[in-house]
């Protein structure tokens, strides 16, 4: 004999169970309300003519309720154990969170600037090659701005003295 179809009242727990964990877990969290539409459309198209489907929409409904909870409990927990982020940020956490239990608070200190990012091997040998070669071409500018100075004072770009015109 079959089963008889789930009755309405099951169907609709159901149905609040998967949208209250909805609406905690992805709603309310980024503002979009896609997911708890798509699940009020499956529930209001029309029930299946077999019993076993109903039967089966009915757990997946209850199934993915309680999957969106485990994982939001999940996250929840990595989060408390500080485990997503660096030993360092965690550490801070940790004794912010001690001052707290017994009644300090810690100072806000600004940020400090990001550490400078490692060269690579072959990165840090450009840099010096370029660094080498706007070196050259200033020492070379100086070599010329000197000789013209030279020059200059000497008179003639030649070196020679300056023919004076004769009087006369």
């Amino acid at each position: 004999m079959a089963a008889p179809p789930p009755a309405a009242a099951e169907a609709r727990a159901a149905l609040r169970a998967l949208l209250r964990a909805i609406d905690r877990h992805f709603t309310s969290v980024a503002g979009n309300a896609a997911w708890r539409d798509h699940a009020v459309a499956q529930f209001r198209a029309p029930a299946p003519a077999d019993a076993a489907a109903a039967w089966e929409g009915l757990r997946l409904a209850k199934d993915y309720a309680r999957l969106v909870q485990g994982v939001a409990h999940h996250r929840d927990l990595l989060l408390s154990y500080n485990l997503g982020l660096d030993s360092d940020e965690r550490n801070k956490r940790m004794v912010e969170a001690t001052a707290r239990r017994v009644g300090f608070a810690m100072p806000n200190e600004p940020k400090p600037p990001p550490r400078p990012r490692k060269a690579a091997a072959g990165e840090a040998q450009q840099q010096q090659g370029a660094q080498q070669q706007q070196e050259g071409a200033q020492q070379q500018q100086q070599g010329v701005q000197e000789q013209q100075e030279g020059q200059a004072q000497r008179g003639d770009a030649d070196g020679r003295e300056p023919q004076r015109a004769a009087a006369g």
